[in-house]
Parts: C-alpha cells; sequence; structure tokens
C-alpha cells in the first residue's frame, strides 16, 4: 500500500495510532471524503463486493517491485505476511472498475470466481493474466504485468487487490520504500520515521 510521508509518520510514530480503514476515518471525523468519483461512489462499489463488512477493509494491490502505485503516496509499505495471511483475500481489480466492466448493479451479487484466499493469490493472478504472458515475457517484465499504473493519474491502475480485514498494527510493516523528500523540513519527518522504522524491525529504501 502506498502513503503520504505525513499519514506514515503519524502510523509509526511512538504510541501512534493504528492506521484504520477509510470508513472508520470517515465516521470518525479523522478524513473528509474528497469531491471525486472515487470517494463518492466506494461505499456502493464496495458493499456490492464486500456487503456487510466493505468499512471494515484496508485495501492495498499486490506488488513485485515495492513500488506499488505513487499517485496514492509516494512511500510504498510492504506489509508482513505472517501478520495479514489469516485475515486477507484477494480480489481481481479495484471494485469500482470490477463492477462498471461487469455491469454489477448495487443489490446484485458480486460474480463468482473472481475472488481468492491469501493462500490462492498466485493462483487468482494467474487466472487474470495469463493472457498477457508468452514465450518472450522475461522475468523483468513481471511487475508491470501485475501491477500496470495508470499514468494519466485518473486511477484507473489494473491491479490485483488486497483485502484486510481490520487495523493495521505498525508492527505489520515490513519494509518501505520511497524518495527522499526534497524539502528541508520534510527530509527531517523521513529521518524520523526511517529511526522508527529500525526500531520496530522494519527496513526501508531510498529512491
Amino acid at each position: 500500500m502506498n502513503r503520504w510521508l505525513g499519514t506514515l509518520s503519524s502510523w509509526v510514530a511512538e504510541g501512534g495510532p493504528l492506521l484504520t480503514t477509510f470508513h472508520s476515518q470517515v465516521r470518525s471525523g479523522a478524513r473528509i471524503p474528497q469531491d471525486n468519483k472515487w470517494d463518492e461512489q466506494r461505499t456502493s462499489a464496495e458493499n456490492t463486493i464486500n456487503p456487510g463488512y466493505f468499512d471494515n477493509l484496508s485495501f492495498s494491490a499486490l506488488c513485485l517491485n515495492g513500488r506499488g502505485m505513487p499517485h496514492y503516496g509516494d512511500y510504498s509499505v510492504t506489509l508482513k505476511t505472517s501478520l495479514i495471511s489469516s485475515r486477507s483475500s484477494v480480489f481481481e481489480e479495484n471494485p469500482f472498475l470490477f463492477n462498471r466492466r461487469h455491469a454489477v448493479y448495487s443489490g446484485d451479487k458480486c460474480p463468482p470466481g473472481y475472488r481468492a484466499s491469501w493462500a490462492n493469490r498466485s493462483k487468482l493472478a494467474a487466472s487474470k493474466l495469463a493472457s498477457k504472458i508468452n514465450g518472450a515475457t522475461t522475468n523483468g517484465d513481471f511487475p508491470a504485468i501485475l501491477l500496470q499504473e495508470d499514468t494519466t493519474n485518473a486511477g484507473e491502475d489494473d491491479f490485483v487487490e488486497v483485502h484486510t480485514y481490520g487495523p493495521l498494527h505498525q508492527l505489520t510493516i515490513q519494509h518501505v520504500k520511497g524518495p527522499v523528500p526534497p524539502r528541508r523540513a520534510d527530509r527531517a519527518l523521513w529521518n524520523q520515521v526511517k529511526r522508527r522504522l529500525r526500531s520496530l524491525g522494519a527496513s526501508w529504501d531510498e529512491v
């Protein structure tokens, strides 16, 4: 999952809060939905795919290069498999785009075959992406096949989405990958984050 530096700093701060879900943040007044189609329609889209518990899910994506989707935040956070596997599943794509692509409307049941347990995530990815792999495909091609960024910044990336139930503790963080900030104040904040990551047993890369 990708986060901005300020959010990441709050998450890893000593005695800091759990990283709660989007809907929990909105209900508590900690977050205001943005005036765009994604935040306006996400309740309907997510409830259609995960009825009854959508608001307890944290969302991320399968990724092979640790970069994630930078338009969601400069810092890509890799989570510890041992701490999320029992409460995570994978879905073929963003529910908003899935519902639009398959003409699934609010009140409809999600068609079967597009979801898998964490243990079977590779099977879902292979089922979705097999047509994009051929004899000329190299190992270096796989990251961009698994997660295709929308370079127009319209938010229509194509990826396998991870649904993790419940909030995320800072000890869930395994690795963070992100840039050295250009502004002095932000560099100081990033250095503080790195110290906290070290104390949490997490690692980082600067790109």
